[in-house]
């Protein structure tokens, strides 16, 4: 019986050990993936992409799935590989999102962007519209910062920098939200990358 429960212990040991080495294999993978997704935004040299692409769809750890959300939407976004996308954000839940309005976000974005690369920007802009009343009537009942961030995200793709920012500064008078936040949004705005960052899901 002793023969037995050493032979478990040591087989559960040897599962441990195993288990810990593909987690610290999977967070240099991830860590490499995000180094080259850096280079390319200082260098902006496709083959950067690609490494990281390749180094992202390497790790195959369970407990990374929601760790390696940016990083793989962002890459779908840079990469245009907007179908991809989507498909991976329907393997997601609803309820992994912090906000129950995120998922269909990020699934509408994609659709709109894909719409927008085969030239039809009418149901594009009709899709961020959509984005935009969702998130308006889910900020209707709540004061969330990443809400309103995700939001004004949306609006640039639709709305001049202009209306944007007279909208910040409307906000400002009514104490809703601090001035420090809305002037990192304004500043986000003001720089506008196309692609921006997206909210990660939960962990």
């Amino acid at each position: 019986m002793k023969h037995i429960l050493c032979y478990f212990v040591i087989i559960s040991i040897s599962l441990n050990a195993c288990s810990h080495n593909n987690e610290s294999k999977c967070n240099l993978l991830l860590q490499k993936a995000n180094n080259n997704l850096y280079q390319f935004y200082a260098s902006n040299d496709t083959l950067s992409l690609l490494r990281a692409k390749s180094y992202i769809d390497s790790i195959d750890c369970n407990s990374f799935k929601y760790k390696v959300f940016n990083t793989k939407i962002t890459l779908f976004m840079l990469l245009n590989e907007y179908s991809a996308g989507i498909e991976y954000v329907k393997t997601l839940n609803s309820t992994d999102f912090h906000n129950k309005y995120q998922k269909n976000m990020y699934l509408k974005s994609f659709e709109a962007m894909l719409c927008e690369a085969q030239g039809d920007t009418i149901k594009s802009n009709n899709l961020y519209r959509e984005i935009i009343s969702e998130i308006q009537l889910y900020l209707d009942k709540t004061t969330s910062k990443e809400a309103l961030a995700d939001l004004f995200v949306i609006k640039s793709k639709i709305e001049t920098k202009a209306e944007i920012l007279k909208e910040i500064e409307l906000l400002k008078t009514k104490g809703k939200y601090d001035n420090d936040f809305l002037n990192a949004v304004a500043k986000m705005q003001s720089e506008n990358n196309e692609n921006s960052v997206v909210i990660p899901v939960k962990e």
